[in-house]
């Protein structure tokens, strides 16, 4: 009852302050529960403390900013990409939204690709195929994945965030591509400073003149993490033609040259942008 009411609420200053407060209890010891969000969306999540968890418990979606962003820029009966899908957090809402068009979910983590075949079953979506395995530029590589058992957004091909890791086989996005009929019109990748890796194994694809838009994010120390040059990811992009436009709330800013610092939201693309 709480946290619907909570859900009611508009965003404000320390309401997720206040939620963890009034909740504290629910969100320490919640497991393996079930949600009701916005958009007669619903999800199994693993517990409520993680971001994804939390955010689905106290305002009914995720990022939605980024899923806004994502419908606008996929076309009807273009394929989706959603590599590093977790739970379906993105995933679903987009597949909801998007009837028509196929997404294709990249999950490494046994566990959580387990909640996402849930999360896609228990929404009736006949839109969406899973690939359990670990996007990089080699295919059929055998690798560790680490997914922290709380933290259960941050999978990573490295031990930042738990020691815990189960062996996994790896795909490149060009071989996926190739499994895929029609064309495919956008890709959101979050794979924990390891996208360089993915757009390594796709310049099949992504050298094409129009190849799909890609929204990701930079992060310096988890390119860093990842045995990169922070700005890897970005420079690859630039080498394969894109365009990169650092995402500010509905705004697009051309950045030239590559970020190496800090953090920021990036949509890559080939298509001349046009701002709302």
């Amino acid at each position: 009852m709480i946290a619907k009411l909570l859900r009611a609420l508009p965003a404000f200053k320390g309401k997720n302050r206040l939620s963890r407060i009034l909740l504290g209890r629910y969100i320490k010891y919640a497991q393996d529960i079930e949600v009701r969000a916005k958009n007669g969306c619903v999800f199994r999540l693993p517990n409520v403390k993680e971001n994804v968890g939390f955010d689905m418990l106290i305002n009914g979606e995720y990022e939605p900013e980024s899923i806004a962003l994502l419908l606008s820029r996929v076309k009807p009966g273009q394929s989706f990409l959603d590599i590093g899908a977790n739970i379906g957090s993105i995933a679903i809402p987009i597949a909801k939204a998007r009837s028509e068009s196929k997404i294709i979910c990249v999950e490494a983590s046994s566990r959580m690709a387990a909640y996402l075949r849930q999360n896609i079953a228990i929404n009736g979506l006949t839109n969406v195929d899973v690939i359990e395995k670990a996007m990089f530029n080699e295919s059929g590589k055998t690798v560790n994945f680490f997914n922290p058992e709380e933290k259960y957004g941050k999978g990573s091909l490295n031990s930042v965030f738990t020691n815990q890791s189960e062996p996994v086989l790896t795909i490149t996005l060009d071989e996926l591509k190739s499994r895929i009929d029609g064309e495919v019109g956008m890709i959101k990748i979050d794979i924990e400073g390891y996208e360089y890796f993915a757009f390594d194994g796709g310049q099949r694809l992504l050298s094409q003149p129009h190849a799909p838009d890609i929204y990701f994010e930079f992060n310096d120390w988890c390119e860093e993490a990842a045995g990169l040059v922070p700005g890897s990811s970005q420079k690859i992009l630039r080498s394969l033609g894109y365009s990169l436009y650092g995402v500010s709330g509905s705004r697009f800013i051309k950045i030239n040259p590559c970020l190496t610092t800090g953090s920021k939201m990036f949509l890559a693309t080939k298509s001349n942008l046009v701002q709302p």
